[in-house]
């Protein structure tokens, strides 16, 4: 990955002495990196927690394609189509990153466990297992036998959660990139950190995206088909399985749903209606408030913040690119969709975010 600091050469074309007004601030304390992206190259950002202040063009990368996650207070920046994984220790952007590996295969979010970095990586259906410490490849997991059977063998690894300190959830999307469908169900798997074994498998809905439950120890799963109202939004216990009454239903809802963000205030979620000309979406609350429902901007995905606020990715639509782009701060709690003026904006449109607290 191609690392270009551009706060160190910001530092470095200005006057030195008295003039200190003159520095950028010190970035620390409570914050949020964000991954903005035309998709040719990406710049990362930083926004103050406290005053909602942005730091924009911090870092730049090469790629269109990236991702970012805190882990214990450290940031990992994985390039998912450049296949690296940076770790910048205490999330400081302003020197190189302590470390950098490869992992190729499109990885997905890394999940630290029992001193060892899992990645899946979706192309090759496997979970590439590296020391945190140095990088290094020291095991995989084959996830191939579980792939859709008369599929195209593979069962695409996405992002997963943690369980515990010893273990960790990896979907399975289970997508025929043969017949351009997913199968009929997907999965998910615990495994065991320190044996690197499956221990148990889960049956799921097609296509499946894990998120934590803010108020249980389980999991919320979005499943469907893109592009088909056949979608849920379920609460998945670990011992009991699925509640059998959905939290949202794609049907009732007449689009696909884009996205969630489950805070402990409440959940924020997106609807796409993909089949209206011209296309429309919507941001809801799951307690049955609307916060838009008339919304020309792709909603692309929302993050809980540390705040109990919901992060709203909105970017513009591919029939209207000329609109802006920004983050929406919502609060669960009155779901309301602040006005355009109000986003939290920047030079390429915002795509991911992690949390420094």
């Amino acid at each position: 990955m191609k690392w270009l600091p551009i706060l160190t050469i910001l530092l470095a074309g200005c006057p030195s002495g008295d003039d200190d007004d003159s520095l950028p601030p010190v970035l620390e304390g409570p914050r949020a990196i964000v991954a903005t992206t035309d998709y040719t190259d990406t710049l990362l950002a930083a926004v103050d927690l406290e005053t909602g202040e942005v730091t924009d063009a911090l870092l730049a990368i090469a790629s269109g394609d990236v991702i970012v996650e805190v882990i214990e207070g450290d940031l990992y920046v994985v390039d998912r189509s450049g296949g690296t994984v940076q770790r910048f220790d205490d999330g400081d952007l302003t020197v190189a990153p302590a470390l950098e590996f490869a992992v190729p295969d499109n990885p997905q979010r890394p999940l630290l466990c029992a001193d060892k970095l899992f990645l899946p990586r979706y192309d090759a259906s496997v979970i590439g297992i590296y020391d945190a410490s140095t990088g290094a490849e020291v095991g995989s997991i084959d996830v191939a036998p579980y792939a859709e059977p008369g599929g195209d063998g593979r069962a695409e690894p996405a992002s997963g959660l943690m369980v515990d300190d010893a273990t960790i959830a990896i979907p399975l999307q289970r997508y025929d990139f043969t017949n351009l469908a997913p199968g009929p169900d997907g999965r998910i798997l615990d495994i065991d950190c320190a044996s690197e074994t499956v221990t148990a498998e889960h049956i799921v809905g097609p296509s499946p995206v894990p998120f934590a439950d803010p108020d249980s120890d389980g999991w919320l799963v979005l499943e469907g088909r893109y592009f088909a109202d056949d979608g849920f939004l379920r609460r998945f216990d670990r011992t009991d399985g699925y509640d059998p009454e959905p939290l949202l239903d794609e049907a009732d809802l007449g689009g696909d749903i884009t996205g969630i963000g489950a805070s402990p205030d409440g959940l924020v979620y997106g609807v796409w209606h993909y089949g209206e000309d011209p296309e429309r979406f919507e941001v809801r609350c799951l307690d049955g408030g609307v916060a838009d429902d008339d919304l020309a901007h792709n909603v692309w995905s929302f993050r809980p913040a540390p705040t109990g606020d919901v992060w709203a990715f909105l970017l513009p639509p591919y029939t209207d690119t000329t609109l802006p782009s920004g983050i929406a701060v919502i609060d669960p709690a009155t779901c309301t969709l602040p006005p355009q003026s109000d986003w939290l904006t920047f030079t390429l449109p915002p795509t991911a975010a992690a949390f420094l607290e």
